[in-house]
């Protein structure tokens, strides 16, 4: 009894390294930041409550010691994002809900780290511009500059989306993974019956006004707002109308087509994504998924 308790004990310490070696791999690979919080709720999931402690405080302190700003700026956020992914699962939250609370989550962090990181260093949105435009002529690529600074501009909706993104990618791994060790914990395969409903809407559109309301109290421009806004709008709705359309490829019983009809979709966003979008908008207010039959 007494060993089986110390190898518990062990193994959270080691899960506890593994965790700051992941963070010290993603210095070179930045893939490997997003393992953290993956690898966090699944072990804080197999360890028992006395040694949950324990892997959480090897995994920051011991990186703490070590480098102060890769423990602040990245263990940290990734721990507790883990952290948010155990307890969603653990407490069964519905799939749609969990994905709408991960996004925030993962946002606000991100947010919150990008503009701590852009006020300590003074960056300034001209100076990326010339720096931008400047690798462009190295490669004899000519970009208009008014294009790039709006580009630029336009970091956090971006922020918000891959957030989004990052949010289903986890949440299914995690769910998948823990119902192949144990089948009592239901899965996660079905993502793209998730649509986005008109009283989602209502949260959107909330965060939107808030994000607003902070975003003049930090002084920015209008039209850092404006930008913002139309193409974070334009990238959810765009989510929701390739979740629609996966669901209708999905249907089909060849892969072979299934994968055609991808790379279809892909050629199709690069180049209509204001559509796609178009159709997520449809989906919000008329469920096309049960609207249109496919034999």
């Amino acid at each position: 009894m007494v060993d089986s308790k110390k190898n518990e004990r062990v193994s959270a310490i080691i899960f506890g390294l593994i965790n700051v070696g992941l963070v010290f791999l993603s210095t070179y690979y930045l893939i490997f930041a997003f393992c953290v919080p993956i690898f966090t709720a699944i072990k804080l999931w197999d360890l028992d409550d006395k040694n949950k402690p324990i892997f959480l405080f090897v995994s920051g302190l011991f990186l703490a010691l070590i480098d102060r700003n890769l423990a602040y700026f990245l263990m940290l956020p990734m721990l507790i994002a883990g952290l948010v992914i155990y307890y969603i699962i653990k407490r069964n939250k519905t799939d749609k809900d969990s994905i709408k609370i991960l996004t925030l989550i993962f946002s606000v962090l991100s947010l919150a780290i990008i503009g701590y990181l852009y006020t300590k260093t003074g960056l300034k949105i001209n100076d990326l511009v010339k720096n931008i435009e400047k690798v462009f002529v190295e490669q004899d690529f000519k970009f208009d500059k008014e294009i790039i600074r709006k580009s630029l501009k336009t970091m956090p909706s971006l922020v918000v989306f891959f957030s989004l993104i990052y949010s289903m990618i986890s949440l299914k791994l995690v769910r998948n993974y823990l119902n192949y060790k144990n089948e009592n914990i239901r899965d996660l395969r079905r993502v793209n019956t998730i649509r986005i409903e008109v009283k989602d809407l209502i949260l959107i559109f909330a965060s939107l006004i808030i994000s607003i309301v902070l975003s003049k109290l930090l002084g920015f421009s209008k039209e850092f707002i404006y930008l913002n806004s139309i193409m974070t709008l334009k990238l959810i709705f765009s989510i929701n109308g390739i979740l629609l359309i996966d669901y209708f490829v999905t249907l089909r019983k060849n892969k072979l087509s299934r994968v055609f009809n991808w790379f279809l979709l892909f050629i199709l966003f690069s180049y209509a994504g204001e559509i796609i979008a178009l159709i997520g908008l449809i989906d919000t207010f008329v469920n096309l998924r049960k609207k249109v039959r496919i034999r």
